[in-house]
């Protein structure tokens, strides 16, 4: 395979699962594990996370300038808002960090990765049993407490295999959020999330792909993650996250198989 044909592969499949309840980290782990000419690439992993950071600035731009023109304002919502964002940032930043430091191996094992997927699974399995309602209450709906609790469950998405979307949705979603509430807080906590992730994996940052191959796996992840935001939300209000559960088994078990098989490395 090319490493423009790879790059934009890679991009693709970044701006898809990035945003629907599937785990990015966890196919980017699998499919670098497949593919011999993107093995380790920090720098493209970087470039088509930081595609996804503006999909997320660009989907959610209203929302943005409302909350930073009302803490300029020092409008007192707009302040809860951003404190919660802050206060579910918490946590994802300490557990993240203690997994770069202590047991980094994990973040990119593709047998951690698949093995997470199946865990994702149960999670999107068990949204099904969840009673939603659609009334939407001022801001996000929620207490300092519970934007705590999921700010711990994103800091745990940070394992190859756990969705980030996925696992904090249907947190909100268990903590009574209404499915709009419950996606548009996930989305916007990732922003500190994901801009973090790619500051620390910068510094450590090496490439054998040229700028012009990292712009373009940026700009497909972008325009892709356009794409499956708008899905995903869709997905959250009609309640039809549970089926995402059967393709991850799927994945899950295929990557197992063409693993112990000895059929799987640099397959692409």
């Amino acid at each position: 395979m090319s490493d423009l044909l790879a790059v934009i592969i890679l991009g693709i499949i970044q701006g898809v699962t990035e945003f629907l309840p599937v785990s990015s980290s966890g196919h980017l782990a699998l499919f670098q594990y497949l593919s011999e000419s993107l093995h380790e690439d920090l720098s493209l992993s970087i470039a088509v996370h930081v595609g996804t950071l503006f999909t997320v600035i660009f989907y959610y731009r209203s929302d943005l300038m409302a909350l930073i023109g009302g803490v300029l304002r020092r409008d007192r919502d707009s302040w809860v808002m951003a404190n919660l964002i802050i206060t579910a940032s918490i946590p994802t930043a300490v557990i993240g960090l203690l997994f770069k430091k202590k047991a980094d191996w994990i973040l990119t094992n593709p047998l951690v990765a698949a093995s997470c997927l199946l865990i994702t699974a149960v999670i999107l399995y068990m949204s099904g049993r969840i009673s939603v309602y659609h009334t939407q209450a001022p801001g996000f709906g929620i207490g300092y407490f519970k934007a705590f609790i999921i700010g711990i469950v994103q800091g745990f998405a940070v394992l190859p295999g756990i969705s980030r979307s996925g696992s904090t949705i249907v947190t909100g979603l268990w903590l009574n959020m209404a499915p709009h509430n419950a996606a548009r807080f996930s989305f916007l906590i990732s922003l500190p999330a994901i801009l973090g992730a790619a500051l620390l994996e910068f510094l450590g940052a090496k490439t054998t792909i040229n700028v012009s191959q990292l712009m373009v796996g940026g700009v497909v992840s972008f325009l892709v993650g356009l794409f499956a935001i708008s899905l995903m939300v869709r997905l959250t209000l009609s309640g039809r996250l549970k089926g995402f559960s059967v393709y991850l088994c799927l994945v899950s078990f295929g990557f197992f198989f063409c693993y112990f098989t000895g059929i799987g490395e640099n397959l692409l």
